[in-house]
C-alpha cells in the first residue's frame, strides 16, 4: 500500500547540436564588424565627388585699382525673371553687409548662366539705384536689359551675378 512506484525507464535526450569552434565564431563576428564599419564609411564618411572641400576663407584682399571698395560689402541674390509688357523684368535682393549706411547706392548687376561644362554665359544686366541701412537688404524689381525672350531665360539656380558698384565711391 505505501510502496513507491517502480522507477520509470530512463528517457533518452536527443543528442546536442554540433558546436562550432569558438575561434570560427570570433572570426565571423570580426568580419561582420569590419564590413559594417566599411559600409558606414562608404555612405557617410568619404567625401562625395564634386563636393566642395571646406576651406578657411582668405583675408579680404584690398580693392584692385579702379575697383570700388564698397563692392565687397554688396551682394545681389534671389534672382527671379518675370514677363513684362516691354520685355523681361528681374526681381532680386540687394544685401548690404557693411556696418554703415549706403546712401545713393548705384550699380550694375550682370547675370550669367552656368552651363553644364561650368562656363558662364552673360544673359544681360540691370542697373539699380537705392539707399540702404547698415546690415539690411532690399527687394528690387526692375527692367532687365537682355536680347533674349522670357522662354530662353535660365532658372534661378542656374545663374550667378557679378555686381559692380558705381556709387558711392568711398568706404
Amino acid at each position: 500500500m505505501f510502496q513507491t512506484p517502480p522507477p520509470q525507464p530512463p528517457q533518452y535526450a536527443p543528442p546536442p547540436p554540433p558546436r562550432h569552434p569558438t575561434w570560427l565564431t570570433g572570426i565571423a563576428i570580426a568580419v561582420i564588424v569590419v564590413m559594417a564599419g566599411g559600409a558606414l564609411y562608404w555612405f557617410f564618411g568619404r567625401p562625395q565627388p564634386g563636393a566642395a572641400v571646406a576651406e578657411t576663407p582668405a583675408p579680404a584682399a584690398p580693392a584692385a585699382a579702379g575697383e570700388n571698395p564698397v563692392n565687397k560689402f554688396v551682394e545681389v541674390a534671389g534672382i527671379r525673371f518675370s514677363p513684362d509688357t516691354k520685355g523681361i523684368q528681374i526681381s532680386f535682393v540687394v544685401i548690404n553687409h557693411a556696418d554703415q549706411d549706403l546712401v545713393g547706392l548705384k550699380g550694375i548687376a550682370t547675370v550669367f548662366a552656368k552651363t553644364v561644362k561650368g562656363d558662364e554665359i552673360p544673359e544681360g544686366s540691370v542697373k539699380f539705384e537705392t539707399s540702404m541701412g547698415a546690415q539690411t537688404s532690399k527687394d528690387l524689381t526692375l527692367p532687365f536689359d537682355t536680347k533674349k525672350k522670357m522662354v530662353d531665360m535660365p532658372d534661378w539656380h542656374s545663374v550667378t551675378v557679378k555686381v559692380e558698384i558705381t556709387s558711392p565711391t568711398g568706404s
